[in-house]
């Protein structure tokens, strides 16, 4: 995978020792390879080829020919493949967290006894708590500092679990959901906050030797270790207790202290005498023969379209087993003449249009919706076809895999039509990349239910016993946890368990999980992609991963259940506690940052004395950066290598943890990555992070800056009626007294015309010039206005108030276009549009207008965060 700088000469030489062993493949076209510099790129070039010309597809046997063998191999070392191992580490000394005084721990769960304990623990310490008796309940977190979730030990043999288990990890998700946005307060000015679970599934975290516990308790493992990368300043924990050690008082002491412990594990396990804590250790891949006959059934979730259809291709190829794929699409039908053979996006659309919708007014969302109807069926014909093609018996159901009744009907059939079905493969699933604190019980419900539900009711309507695989697609999100993905995480966790429960249970069953790093393709889109590469993380090519699975398949090792399978993220928390880096909805890591492939602009010390301008911007009694300065420092980095363009545009903005003074000053390094050309314009990936060294930066906010020669002309803007006739009640300074934060020079409206459930429109004023708010400014002039900027979320602040009784601070927008060099001294017209006001967040649309209604520039998604907590923070 190394930069081998492989020049023209050395890819000859390789590829004619290639083609000498390997006639029968096609030849590599020269413009193909010409940017080809490492020997995986080459690999997996020439693995493509190989498909394509179906070289490697064998016959009905159940074991590959040398040659294709060999090139499984090649294919597959080249991607890393780790397992998980238990460490004993005894606790030793420790430095413990203190509480603020007038901070609660509030302690819930379901087990009442060890919960009542660990309260009392928590009081011997010195430390406030309150036992929750039921997770539903309505509690008031502001003065929370901490949240602890005790679940009782569930012996049992059965391999499945019951309904009323799923809504209690259910109801625990709300709970902390709940709580997460006053633990974050409460811990964003240097106040220890906890949030910590306490399972019951073996004292190993599910990995030890025995089989009877309930997997869906993992599920809490999902929840902290998200949590633990959402919420960096929060102090997470979760703790496996060994179900056999009955005496609570003494668990619970023990629990207490490790949870208290500043320098403690993320992940624990805990017994009488033994602490356990987990570590990734790299593994080679099993060899040998899968065990499926061609009257055996490969039944296969989500195998019709996507990644999960690759390795099925692939697995077709292996064996003659016969295939059944279960999916939530309609049974496919011929595709329309009028669409053969069109292919692209932009050509498809424009095909469905003139046909399907002729003469008709389309919605983009009807034309979205027909698109991917379309696709999605190309795309089951296309597998079908493929297997077929192999010579295979396959079939396709379309289900619920969550109905029960309806997954045993098709099972019967199955049976009927098919074969005996030997192998089980979960490959189905959906995500809603939201936040803890943002996602919707809905949201939640349609993700871990697709994974959780499904595998329970495959398993139910089947028997056990007559299967020789059970293969469960997880995702590294479940053992690292993910940055807007708490759902996932904790679904494919229970997956996790699942598998390793399973196989403890079925002597004559494989069963593992495969926690999948992120693939080159299927749910990864194109700008996904480009994060994932900018910030190191390798992406798993599709035929690569497809023959990872079949390895996978041919190993039996029962120590082996769960497998993490990929590259590029980093290992798993170690003794610190420091929470592993995650990944947001764009792919951006947390912190802390290893090679992100960007190089520094410029670094500045951040300081009272550097920068006077934040005594006028104090959270909590402390100065914290403005996120329109940052965004200054993005332009200013942007533009460091590139003289000559000017600063247009922001896309992808995102605070990932803003910047506050604790007293010192902060070093800042402003990172960019080489100009890439889009279009007529240049596009700029700049990071902003914090730290003394390498082993020490975080990543503060992440951007994409927008360079061009030229200013794009300003698009027309039409004010909403509302706007044009609501008067507004309140005076200037009435607004900056009772509900904003910022000090004199920060106060940047200078009137409110108009407010209500549409938005807020106002009169702000511009930034004076850089050196009356820096010591040392970068530049004479500002590229953007950070006056401006700031006032404008000043006004989504009052909005806030107005409207839902909350405050709110910036998170985060998608797009900032500005059509002139620099806004007009005498200020602007600001004019915020509200598009989405649900639970703790709003979405609109910013445009900014000079005297005679000209655009000047436009701020496009702007969201923030809201939480009735920030009235302290704001010392309101």
């Amino acid at each position: 995978e190394n930069d081998l700088g492989i020049d023209s000469i050395k890819r000859v030489e390789i590829l004619s020792v290639f083609e000498e062993e390997h006639p029968d493949i096609p030849s590599a076209a020269p413009e193909d390879l010409a940017e080809m510099r490492t020997l995986k790129e080459i690999c997996d070039h020439l693995l493509c080829l190989a498909d394509q010309a179906g070289i490697s597809e064998p016959a009905p046997a159940n074991q590959l020919p040398a040659a294709s063998a060999g090139l499984e191999q090649q294919a597959v070392g080249s991607i890393l493949r780790r397992r998980i191992v238990l460490r004993e580490k005894p606790l030793g000394e420790i430095e413990p967290l203190s509480m603020a005084e007038d901070r609660i721990v509030f302690v819930a769960g379901n087990d009442p006894d060890m919960g009542q304990a660990v309260c009392d623990r928590f009081m011997a310490s010195g430390i406030k708590t309150s036992y929750i008796e039921h997770p539903d309940a309505d509690i008031d977190f502001s003065g929370a500092g901490g949240l602890v979730i005790v679940s009782r030990a569930q012996a049992g043999k059965d391999l499945l679990w019951k309904d009323e288990d799923e809504e209690y990890i259910k109801s625990v998700f709300e709970l902390a959901a709940k709580a997460g946005s006053a633990l974050i307060n409460n811990s964003a000015n240097g106040e220890t906050a906890l949030f910590g679970a306490v399972t019951r599934m073996d004292g190993a975290m599910g990995f030890g030797q025995k089989s009877d516990f309930n997997p869906l308790q993992a599920a809490l493992c999902g929840l902290v270790k998200t949590a633990a990368i959402e919420w960096d300043t929060v102090n997470c924990r979760v703790i496996d207790v060994d179900p056999d050690w009955t005496d609570a008082e003494t668990a619970a002491g023990t629990v207490v202290t490790e949870i208290l412990n500043k320098g403690g594990a993320l992940e624990t396990g805990l017994s009488e005498n033994v602490r356990l804590v987990l570590e990734l250790v790299e593994a080679p891949y099993p060899e040998g023969d899968i065990d499926l006959a061609q009257e055996d059934v490969v039944v296969v979730s989500g195998g019709a379209r996507g990644v999960t259809a690759e390795c099925v291709k692939a697995l077709a190829g292996r064996t003659p087993a016969a295939i059944a794929l279960l999916g939530r699409s309609p049974l496919p039908a011929e595709e329309p003449e009028w669409l053969k053979g069109v292919s692209g996006e932009g050509e498809i659309k424009k095909t469905i249009m003139a046909n399907e919708f002729t003469g008709q007014k389309v919605s983009p969302m009807e034309l979205e919706a027909s698109y991917k109807k379309h696709m999605a069926n190309r795309e089951i014909l296309e597998t079908l076809e493929h297997i077929r093609g192999l010579g295979r018996n396959v079939a396709y159901y379309p289900v619920d895999i969550r109905d029960r009744e309806a997954v045993k009907a098709v099972f019967d059939t199955i049976g009927r039509e098919q074969g005996t079905i030997r192998c089980l493969i979960h490959g189905a699933g959906v995500l809603e990349d939201r936040f803890i604190i943002e996602k919707t019980r809905r949201q939640f419900d349609r993700v871990f239910d697709t994974k959780v539900k499904g595998i329970r009711t495959l398993l139910s309507v089947i028997d056990p016993e007559r299967l020789r695989y059970v293969i469960l697609f997880s995702s590294v999100s479940a053992r690292m946890g993910n940055r807007g993905q708490v759902d996932y995480a904790m679904a494919n966790e229970v997956l996790n368990k699942t598998a390793h429960k399973l196989s403890l249970s079925l002597p004559g069953c494989s069963a593992k999980a495969i926690n999948w790093g992120p693939w080159d393709g299927g749910m990864v889109t194109a700008s996904l992609k480009r994060e994932f590469e900018k910030n190191g993380i390798a992406l798993i090519p599709l035929a690569g991963g497809a023959r990872c699975l079949l390895a996978e398949m041919a190993g039996r090792d029962k120590t082996e259940s769960e497998i993490v399978i990929g590259a590029g993220f980093s290992d798993l928390a170690g003794e610190s506690g420091e929470p592993m880096p995650g990944l947001d909805g764009t792919g951006q890591p947390a912190a802390p940052i290893k090679n992100n492939g960007l190089s520094v602009a410029f670094e500045r010390e951040v300081s009272l004395a550097s920068f006077p301008v934040l005594q006028s911007h104090m959270l909590n009694d402390k100065p914290v950066v403005p996120f329109a300065l940052a965004a200054e420092w993005v332009g200013s980095g942007a533009l460091h290598a590139n003289p000559g363009l000017m600063l247009t545009g922001i896309d992808d903005m995102r605070v990932l943890s803003g910047i506050s003074l604790n007293g010192a000053a902060e070093n800042i390094e402003v990172m960019a990555g080489k100009a890439k050309k889009n279009g007529s314009v240049f596009e700029v990936d700049v990071q902003i992070v914090t730290g003394p060294d390498a082993a020490g930066k975080r990543l503060r906010y992440a951007a994409r800056a927008v360079l061009s020669a030229d200013y794009e002309t300003p698009p027309l803007f039409t004010e909403p009626a509302g706007l044009s006739s609501d008067a507004y009640g309140r005076s200037v300074q009435d607004v900056y007294g009772k509900i904003l934060f910022h000090g004199p020079e920060l106060a940047g409206i200078r009137e409110i015309y108009a407010c209500n459930r549409t938005g807020i429109k106002a009169a702000v004023v511009c930034a004076p010039a850089p050196r009356q708010w820096i010591a040392h400014p970068l530049r004479n002039t500002w590229l953007a206005d950070p006056m401006v900027l700031d006032a404008a979320f000043q006004l989504a602040i009052v909005w806030c108030y107005e409207n839902a009784g909350l405050l709110s601070l910036p998170v985060s927008f998608r797009q900032f276009r500005q059509y002139r060099q620099a806004f007009p001294a005498d200020g602007v017209i600001a004019v915020l549009e509200v598009k989405q006001h649900a639970g703790h967040k709003i979405r609109g649309d910013f445009t900014f207008l000079d005297a005679d209604g000209t655009v000047v520039a436009r701020m496009i998604d702007y969201e923030a965060v809201m939480d009735k907590a920030l009235q302290k923070a704001f010392g309101k």
